[in-house]
């Protein structure tokens, strides 16, 4: 499920039967945030929770990513959860034979002109190759160069690049 846009109404979907939740940072921090009000606990974001702790320095990208993952893996025990960071990469977590995985991929360094349809992108392209029978993180790497090669080129659908390119940018 790519929960785009997140809502305040995301946490009264039947998440428990989602096996791939896909948000980007916002939506992760957005949907966490939701997901521990709707159990009725205090606190937003992974960011707020650090200022109300008293950790007043400031948290990088991944770490408030890490943060959020934590929230929404304990709230979804049996889903695979990616969070796309933009420039930063990706953060996810998934299953091998039954045991929660995490991996984290940084971002392909790329001129970026337009993100219209960056996520759309990567979505499309990590569904293909798991539907390929590519391995989870196999399906992310390809899915992150298709994303980062679409952010090189003007428009959204013109953008998505053809897989023969993409595969050809890996190696």
């Amino acid at each position: 499920m790519n929960l785009a846009p997140c809502t305040c109404e995301s946490p009264d979907y039947p998440l428990h039967l989602v096996d791939i939740l896909n948000v980007n940072e916002t939506e992760a921090a957005d949907l966490a945030r939701n997901l521990r009000e709707k159990r009725g606990l205090r606190g937003g974001d992974a960011h707020q929770q650090q200022q109300q702790q008293g950790q007043q320095e400031k948290t990088t990208v991944f770490e408030r990513a890490q943060l959020n993952m934590q929230e929404l893996t304990s709230s979804l025990p049996h889903c695979a959860v990616i969070i796309t960071l933009g420039d930063h990469g990706v953060l996810a977590t998934y299953f091998l034979e039954e045991e929660r995985q995490s991996i984290y991929l940084p971002a392909f360094k790329t001129a970026v002109v337009e993100t219209t349809g960056a996520g759309d992108t990567f979505v499309g392209y990590f569904l293909a190759q798991l539907a390929r029978g590519e391995s989870f993180p196999r399906s992310l790497e390809v899915a992150g160069k298709a994303a980062a090669l679409s952010v090189s080129r003007k428009g959204a659908m013109e953008s998505i690049p053809r897989l023969k390119d993409v595969l050809a940018q890996m190696s």
